[in-house]
């Protein structure tokens, strides 16, 4: 995801281009999402692992803040309507969610492709 950054500054660039013309506003907010989404990430893991009975049912409800930080924060960094921000927000999340279990997914193949191969 530390690699995906500057695409998900360049996806919030091409749905907010004309709020903010600069790619630095976009690549800033894509740091400070990606902060926020990694400090809720560790939390979450951390209840979950250390969390007893309900740990898990607790760490799996990592998700919801990351969506509520989500719109809101593309809402007050960008504004627009919350019917705008609903729908430029979900695009965003969903390409960048495909983008995320793509590079996934190729590193996953990659790795299965190399594993089987003899040291050199």
């Amino acid at each position: 995801m530390f690699a995906l950054m500057p695409a998900f500054g360049l996806l919030t660039w091409v749905l907010y281009r004309k709020v903010r013309p600069f790619y630095a506003a976009h690549l800033y907010y894509s740091i400070h999402f990606h902060a926020f989404m990694f400090f809720v990430l560790a939390v979450s893991l951390v209840i979950a692992l250390g969390g007893g009975r309900y740990g898990r049912a607790l760490g799996g409800l990592a998700p919801l803040p990351i969506l509520v930080y989500h719109y809101t924060s593309l809402r007050r960094v960008f504004g627009g309507s919350r019917l705008q921000t609903a729908w430029k927000g979900t695009l965003l999340w969903f390409v960048y969610l495909v983008m995320v279990l793509a590079v996934m997914l190729g590193l996953g193949l990659r790795s299965l492709k190399t594993s089987g191969a003899p040291p050199r």
